[in-house]
């Protein structure tokens, strides 16, 4: 229960407590080294379920759960040995032909992994895991279409469970078709009116485009589960980010919502980015501090694909090992990107000699009703407009533009920046971003060392991007100080996620 509650220090101290009276007890140790994964402690969750694994040689659990800790760690060789014993054990069990698809996608054989995972659901088609691992692969592989297909079959051979329906909302959102989502959720929504959950899912899809209809959806998702963090959190941040003259009654009700929220304990390292946030802005630092430690919040942030939280790290530095630690987390982070971009090379078409003018792109969310037009004015005005063509561009997919008043305009843009920017690109309107304060950035993965010096002088540079596919240079001041020999210092960037439909299934 302890676990299930997410309460994994008491489940450690129940499982030890036992311990003491049964040292070789097999389920026991089992259970204390799922508590030490839970909390990051790998070294010591190997050590007890090696453990558990003597004293029951022919249990399954155990290498079960030491997978599990290879894959937490993202070891995927070892992972991959450890299930590929389990599936000579049992080759029917779909589970372990599941955890066998995951271990082959960490170590880089995603054909390999969607193969085992399409026998999982073979073996189990009514099982939603192995339908959400390969559309959530496929997603990843930048395979929308193929992945909305396969959770609808999933769909039609599990029924709407839950976790199904909030997949299929989620690549609908991520295939920049809201729409369609909104309506989808709707309708489930009028079969389930009281589905707390079908509310949260709503206000996903209506924050970017309408705050206020989002703010009612996640009020109603806490009034019908009130003890469920996760809403409350929802709201809190909608509420925070939710502009207009009553900004300072949101900014004080989502205050109000965090600082309960944190005030409650137990593992907050999940909603510690939002939390941490609000009470930051509101000056209650000592109340951030108890939401989690520099350590075990910049370990999750790193291995969660939250980069963008770390800038609450920043300011939390006291110390030299401090700073290597933060290196070090960006440097998790990065790895873990650069390895899903070696799995999705980037097809770089021909260059197209037709075109005279030097194309120049600026990439950000924030250059529609928000003050970084006007930071980004004087660089644009720069440009000599027979030699260089401006576009504007966001990794954000949800919030395809449509066509402005004036000639190949973008509606939505600001005015400040219309002339001359925010032209309808040639395959059709760019993607923007989800409106103010919208953290969707470049997928530029960690920052390597410049194959050849930067076009400005004096100054050693580096590449924003992989080695899968550098972008963009960047001067030595955006390093830290004292990172040798070959820094990487991942810029903050949105990108996929690396499981399996975060915050979308409750």
């Amino acid at each position: 229960m302890l676990h299930g509650l997410g309460r994994y220090a008491e489940a450690e101290a129940r499982a030890r407590q036992g311990l003491e009276r049964q040292p070789n007890d097999s389920a026991l140790n089992n259970l204390l080294g799922v508590a030490l994964k839970n909390q990051g402690r790998f070294a010591e969750a190997l050590e007890a379920l090696a453990r558990a694994q003597k004293a029951d040689p022919k249990g399954l659990s155990p290498l079960v759960n030491r997978g599990n800790v290879y894959l937490a760690m993202g070891d995927g060789p070892r992972a991959l040995d450890s299930f590929r014993r389990l599936v000579r054990v049992a080759p029917k069990d779909p589970e372990h032909q599941r955890l066998l698809g995951l271990a082959l996608e960490m170590a880089g054989d995603s054909e390999r992994a969607l193969q085992a995972l399409e026998l999982a659901r073979r073996l189990n088609p009514r099982s939603p895991k192995a339908w959400l691992d390969a559309g959530r692969m496929l997603r990843d592989l930048g395979r929308l279409d193929e992945a909305l297909a396969l959770v609808e079959r999933g769909l039609a051979a599990a029924g709407p469970v839950r976790e199904l329906v909030c997949a299929k909302a989620h690549l609908l959102r991520a295939a920049g078709r809201h729409p369609q989502a909104r309506a989808y959720l709707t309708e489930r929504l009028s079969a389930g009116p009281d589905a707390a959950w079908l509310h949260d899912q709503l206000g996903l899809t209506a924050a970017p485009f309408d705050r206020p209809q989002a703010n009612l959806h996640w009020r109603e998702a806490v009034r019908l589960a009130p003890g469920h963090l996760g809403y409350r959190v929802a709201l809190a941040e909608s509420l925070d980010r939710t502009r207009g003259p009553g900004e300072a009654d949101n900014v004080q009700a989502a205050y109000d919502l965090a600082r309960g929220c944190a005030a409650e304990g137990g593992d907050l390292k999940a909603q510690a980015r939002v939390l941490c946030g609000i009470l930051e802005r509101c000056g209650d630092y000592a109340a951030a501090d108890r939401v989690g430690d520099f350590a075990s919040l910049g370990h999750y942030w790193a291995t969660h694909n939250e980069p963008a939280a770390l800038h609450h790290q920043l300011a939390r530095v006291e110390t030299a090992e401090d700073r290597r630690l933060l290196v070090d987390f960006h440097r998790t982070w990065g790895r873990t990107v650069d390895a899903l971009a070696q799995r999705s090379p980037l097809r770089r078409p021909p260059r197209d000699r037709s075109r005279g003018r030097i194309r120049v792109g600026f990439m950000s969310s924030d250059l529609r009703d928000h003050p970084v037009s006007y930071f980004v004015l004087p660089l644009l005005e720069g440009y000599d407009r027979g030699r260089f063509e401006v576009y504007c561009y966001s990794w954000a997919r949800n919030h395809g533009l449509a066509p402005g008043p004036g000639p190949g305009e973008l509606a939505g843009l600001s005015p400040l920046l219309r002339p001359g920017l925010g032209r309808l690109h040639p395959g059709g309107p760019l993607p923007q971003a989800a409106g103010p304060g919208a953290a969707h950035r470049s997928q530029a993965r960690s920052i390597w060392p410049a194959a050849s010096p930067p076009p400005w002088p004096r100054s050693p540079g580096t590449s924003a991007g992989s080695p899968a596919g550098r972008t963009c240079c960047a001067s030595a001041p955006c390093l830290p100080v004292s990172v040798t020999p070959r820094p990487c210092w991942p810029t903050w960037a949105d990108c996929a996620w690396r499981s399996a439909f975060p915050r979308d299934c409750p």
